[in-house]
């Protein structure tokens, strides 16, 4: 059974954590570890990490503050993660039961150097899903992920630690669309991002979140349209509809 390590960068998030953190550790899956990289909480998240590591062997807490969450994850999977495959998880979001099987079973079953799940999104209560994200057939290619980003999350992405190594990680320069950059330079090198048409990944929506600051993302998409094209894909009418879009 090999080792599963799954990443938490978090920020002020002493009110979500502890839930978090439970849905990792009612897995199936026995062998795994998470690492828990606090990037200069002011509210108690630090503490309330350290207590829970504190309880369950497999839980370590690391800071790299300041730096933000793309910094958070490279420390996390590049520099302490001791696991081949590597999953990430934001500090307010959760999984069910069954996600580290899933993923471990689809990449050490098959071809898939990446996977991810369908998404439930929901607000405070996790029971009640307002919407879910859908799972195309076949790998994931860069028109594809330029059009509608089904992986939605990093809290939706796992894959192995040799493919994360080789795509270089994230994007520390990106507060925005960094998973969509990581993913364009993924499928441009090759790796074969595949889907499981299973419920996973619950993700909390929050007020204030991305969207509040559109200049930033459009100036991001132009980063990812630009990571594309290293690739050898023109998306520029992809580009088109996104910014029309917003």
């Amino acid at each position: 059974m090999p080792l599963i390590s799954v990443i938490v960068p978090l920020y002020n998030a002493a009110r979500t954590l502890s839930a978090t953190v439970r849905s990792i550790q009612a897995r199936g899956w026995r062998n795994w570890e998470a690492i828990l990289v606090d990037d200069g909480s002011t509210d108690g998240s630090l503490p309330i990490a350290g207590a829970l590591a504190a309880d369950d062997a497999r839980l370590h807490v690391a800071r790299n503050p300041g730096k933000g969450p793309s910094a958070a994850r490279n420390h996390g999977a590049l520099t302490l993660a001791r696991g081949d495959i590597l999953c990430f998880l934001d500090a307010d979001d959760l999984w069910t039961p069954e996600k580290l099987a899933e993923v471990a079973q689809s990449l050490l079953g098959g071809e898939a150097d990446a996977v991810y799940d369908r998404v439930g999104f929901f607000t405070e209560d996790p029971a009640c899903i307002t919407s879910r994200s859908t799972v195309p057939a076949g790998p994931l290619t860069i028109p594809m992920l330029l059009a509608e980003n089904p992986v939605c999350t990093l809290s939706n992405l796992s894959l192995r630690r040799a493919a994360f190594v080789a795509a270089g990680g994230f994007r520390a320069d990106m507060v925005h669309n960094e998973d969509l950059d990581f993913l364009v330079t993924l499928a441009g090198q090759g790796a074969r991002v595949t889907g499981i048409a299973r419920d996973h990944v619950l993700y909390r929506q929050s007020a204030g979140g991305l969207s509040s600051d559109l200049d930033a993302m459009r100036q991001s998409r132009t980063e990812v349209v630009a990571t594309a094209r290293r690739y050898g894909h023109d998306s520029a009418p992809a580009q088109r509809r996104a910014t029309s879009a917003t």
